[in-house]
């Protein structure tokens, strides 16, 4: 699986979250508002398509023909819009015309850079102007390989490091491809483009941007910002401080200070970038209006160029010549010596003070470019080594100083079928919400963050509060989960203990997750007939999301004298929290509560333990047996069920089935 140890060996191209085929990885932001992939141990299976897509991995050989041209577009208002020679919209132009799609970067309504399409003409304005931002791929390379596969033409254009993790992800040559990046400087932090944005208008929202005004003049650009209070502010590109930080390499993704992709043989078929220095090669195209610097590496880009050679300026030069002023296409930048320093200062100070701060020259003797690649290599060398011992030392050293009182698996069962009780459960996802962080089927809650810690510190002892039995040990468990649950807890035990009550008995989670994660199976058959005794010859509510439906199919409820169900919504249900509360009441006390619902279950099986319900948040239970009855090893979709952790099981059909339609009680919309 992907493991990124050290951040300059990732670009964040979202070819590995592209690729996986069970859904388990995530790219998320770090501390400096970079993407980069987070592997769920639990769903991964061991495929190792995400490392052999990796663009940095696994490099390539090709060959250009590294031919290089002076460009512009014809098209007079196109040009003066766009950053240099308004070549993009040309290339862009002739796919749409051939009912094709493009993909570019384009701000989003909070001007966030994000990667999209468009199938019109019009829209490719979105995509032109620069935007010196990290773009977020997103599902793009998903969406591109569908329209391919579909046979219609795509132009994909992105920065070096996209394109090629494009290109791994699609694994093959497609004929209808055709792919264009950028003479890339390096990607900015998307986190420091959006505090910049929020101070430069002091909290105002943002309406309208530009990076590259040539009303001034292609070499006198200006940034304009328009404000929705209708205010406005330019700034001269030269003495922006945001484009200060940006060409000194203040808070570049740490890969671009080495970058692999910065070569004249390239995976692509065109790049563009501004010809800056054109007047010394070409004395005549002194209009300052934009010069396009254009590379064709491949056989399809030279046969584009003849096609739209009438609607563009175009002049051949020496490729050698034509990087002398654009280093930027073979040769990373320099890191920044206070790189580091500029991420610690953000915190405290604006982006104007930290910026300032970070390039004031250092009265120490500027060391050589020897010394400072020695020092990397062994910074590198100790982080490696550092991130290899540090959790287990802080894993080792917590679990010594704290202790827990955690039952055991069949003391969790035995003491919930033998007592009157009820149950409210604790996993990684209901403790994500704690800490402010989504999952998959609900959004992050302030009101239901506060809640779950409420029901994880009770003193009340009749009711039992689970946590995760890995707490004990994992060494029971399949290589799968323990390498996932190890590595959970070296990271998040502390917090933990942190929202724990320490003096209070806690109960196996698992209880409910009795069977694919354990190496022993041997008492899972007993332990299924334990919990079904719960509810022998009672009356039962079932309060489910919408795709759950617990028991259909199987006999895990076949022992009961009734079944009703309150369908909630399958995503977000504490979003109707209020709602499903008061339609709960309406039953009887009598009644045993069955909750399979999330984090909204545990909440919900608290408040109506306090009514004087007996309640049980059963969540997974369902699953577990079907994955028991089927004797499976791995887990698998289940027919007509919601199985949030198959990727193929996320997509439900419904069928008519009267008894189960008989048995709804109530049906909470979204």
């Amino acid at each position: 699986m992907i493991d990124i140890k050290e951040k300059y060996m990732c670009d964040g191209c979202h070819a590995c979250y592209s690729v996986c085929p069970k859904d388990a990885i995530s790219m998320e932001i770090d501390d400096e508002g970079f993407w980069y992939p987070i592997v769920d141990n639990y769903r991964c299976v061991d495929c190792d398509k995400c490392e052999k897509v990796c663009p940095i991995l696994n490099k390539k050989e090709v060959k250009s023909l590294k031919k290089a041209y002076a460009c512009y577009n014809l098209d007079e208002d196109i040009r003066m819009k766009s950053s240099s020679g308004g070549t993009f919209t040309i290339l862009a132009s002739e796919i749409i015309k051939d009912n094709g799609v493009v993909f570019g970067a384009k701000f989003d309504e909070d001007f966030n850079v994000v990667h999209d399409y468009v199938e019109d003409i019009n829209g490719l304005s979105k995509f032109r102007g620069s935007k010196y931002v990290q773009s977020n791929i997103g599902d793009s390379f998903i969406q591109a390989k569908k329209f391919l596969d579909e046979g219609r033409r795509v132009l994909f254009s992105g920065t070096p490091c996209q394109i090629d993790g494009l290109k791994s992800y699609l694994n093959k040559d497609y004929e209808n491809l055709v792919t264009v990046d950028l003479i890339c400087h390096g990607v900015p932090s998307p986190m420091i483009w959006q505090r910049y944005i929020n101070e430069l208008g002091d909290g105002k929202k943002l309406s309208a941007m530009t990076f590259r005004d040539k009303s001034k003049g292609w070499n006198s650009a200006v940034l304009k910002y328009r404000f929705e209070d209708g205010s406005e502010i330019d700034e001269n590109y030269s003495e922006s401080v945001y484009i200060k930080g940006f060409i000194q390499n203040c808070f570049l993704r740490p890969s671009c200070y080495n970058c692999n992709f910065k070569t004249l043989d390239r995976v692509s078929d065109f790049t563009l970038g501004d010809f800056w220095g054109v007047e010394s090669i070409l004395p005549k195209l002194k209009d300052n209006k934009g010069i396009s610097l254009v590379f064709v590496h491949t056989d399809k880009a030279d046969g584009i160029m003849k096609d739209i050679k009438k609607k563009i300026y175009l002049c051949e030069v020496e490729i050698a010549n034509s990087i002398t002023w654009n280093s930027c296409a073979i040769k990373s930048v320099d890191l920044l010596p206070n790189r580091s320093k500029f991420f610690r200062y953000v915190d405290k100070i604006s982006i104007k003070e930290a910026v300032d701060k970070s390039l004031y020259k250092s009265k120490l003797k500027r060391i050589s470019e020897s010394q400072l690649n020695l020092i990397k290599r062994i910074k590198r060398k100790l982080a490696s080594i550092i991130f290899k011992y540090y959790y287990d030392l802080k894993d080792f050293t917590i679990k010594k100083c704290f202790r827990l009182n955690i039952k055991d698996m069949d003391e969790s069962i035995d003491y919930l079928v033998n007592n009157h009780v009820s149950l409210a459960r604790f996993g990684d996802g209901e403790f994500k919400i704690i800490n402010s962080k989504k999952i998959g089927f609900q959004e992050t809650n302030k009101e239901l963050s506060e809640r779950l810690k409420e029901v994880l510190t009770t003193e009340d002892e009749e009711i039992m509060i689970c946590i995760p039995g890995m707490f004990l040990k994992t060494d029971d468990m399949i290589g799968r989960a323990k390498r996932y649950w190890d590595n959970y807890l070296k990271q998040n035990r502390m917090t933990w203990y942190r929202n724990l009550n320490r003096k209070k008995t806690y109960y196996n989670a698992h209880l409910t997750r009795l069977y694919m994660d354990y190496k022993d199976k041997s008492k899972v058959g007993e332990r299924f007939e334990k919990l079904k005794s719960i509810w022998k010859n009672r009356d039962i509510i079932i309060v489910e999301g919408e795709f759950s439906k617990l028991g259909v199919g199987n006999d895990l409820f076949k022992n009961v004298n009734s079944i009703s169900r309150i369908i909630c919504p399958s995503k977000n249900a504490f979003n109707k929290y209020d709602e499903i509360l008061e339609t709960v009441k309406k039953v009887d006390k009598d009644k045993l509560i069955l909750i399979a619902l999330g984090p909204t279950a545990t909440v919900l099986a608290y408040d109506l333990y306090l009514l004087g319900y007996q309640a049980l948040d059963i969540g997974h239970i369902d699953i577990e047996y079907e994955w028991f009855l089927r004797k499976a090893t791995e887990k698998v979709a289940i027919e007509n069920k919601y199985v949030n952790e198959v990727l193929e099981g996320r997509i439900t059909e419904s069928e008519d089935d009267d008894e189960y339609s008989k048995e709804i009680l109530f049906k909470i919309k979204d």
